[in-house]
């Protein structure tokens, strides 16, 4: 119960462990960023090595990509994101509103000069990952740090178009072609657009969960991330 005079803070901030949502995130990014890489390597993208950063550098970089995380997730899947699932005519809905947030995140990028329609589409497909990962969850916590360590990772590992300037020990060097993503980059390959695509779907709510009530920021209860395999779909799938 909040305390007379303090305001309540926005539902899609709770959580009842933060560094467990947190750090849940960080690791499904490293690992599907890693597995994406792996593929791109299959298909011709070239591995060599580079002059490690600074453990402050990367310390800094770490720090800014959680502060950019924090700050679009809190947009996109945390304000835009349950107001427009508080806004659904029916429980169940999600769907749309996670669409919708998702698309508004990808045409923010419009600016940078990389930007594609196929980076685009990849913006997309991460957003819908990231939906779902705070729909499941009640949270953006877990998508804070699943994006905080993609970027991370696309600036630490990375050299080609789209790639920013950070570097550890080892740089994949992607070539400018339609499987690494052309002039969009890697966000814009076809692999990495389908492997987030994949994983949106696997991580959708289960079906049967309830939805908020009318004019309620809230979503519905909170779902294990273990649990995301189970093949069920987003509440009300059926009418999405």
């Amino acid at each position: 119960m909040t305390a007379p005079g303090r305001r309540a803070e926005p539902s899609w901030l709770a959580t009842d462990d933060l560094a467990r949502e947190l750090f849940q995130g960080v690791g499904l990014g490293a690992a599907v960023f890693g597995a994406a890489l792996a593929g791109l390597c299959l298909f011709g993208a070239s591995l060599e090595t580079a002059s490690p950063a600074s453990a402050g550098v990367i310390a800094s970089a770490a720090l800014f990509d959680l502060t950019i995380a924090l700050a679009q997730e809190g947009v996109f899947r945390g304000a835009l994101l349950f107001w427009l699932r508080s806004q659904a005519p029916s429980r169940g809905r999600a769907l749309p509103a996670a669409m919708t947030s998702s698309l508004a995140f990808a045409v923010i990028h419009l600016g940078a000069a990389e930007t594609t329609p196929a980076r685009l589409a990849g913006l997309f497909a991460f957003g819908m990952v990231a939906s779902a990962l705070t729909l499941r969850r009640s949270t953006i916590w877990p998508a804070v740090g699943f994006h905080a360590a993609w970027n991370l990772l696309l600036g630490a590992v990375l050299q080609g178009p789209g790639a920013p300037p950070l570097r550890l020990a080892m740089v994949i060097r992607l070539r400018d072609g339609l499987w690494d993503g052309g002039r969009a980059g890697f966000e814009g390959s076809p692999a990495v657009i389908a492997l987030l695509a994949l994983l949106a779907w696997r991580l959708r709510p289960c079906r049967g969960a309830s939805g908020p009530d009318q004019g309620s920021d809230a979503v519905a209860p909170r779902q294990s991330l273990e649990a995301a395999l189970d093949g069920r779909g987003f509440p009300g799938g059926g009418d999405t």
